[in-house]
């Protein structure tokens, strides 16, 4: 059974393709899930 296409996978597809480097995604990425959580890495 597949699966529905993941936002998350889309968005940093499109910014690879873009020339940005994994490291900048992932952290865009995970700040952003961090913000919607309400958590902070540096606390």
């Amino acid at each position: 059974m597949a699966r529905s296409p993941n936002e998350k996978v889309e968005k940093a597809h499109k910014m690879y393709e873009g020339g940005m480097k994994l490291v900048e995604i992932a952290s865009q990425l995970i700040a952003k899930d961090l913000k919607e959580v309400g958590g902070d890495r540096n606390e």
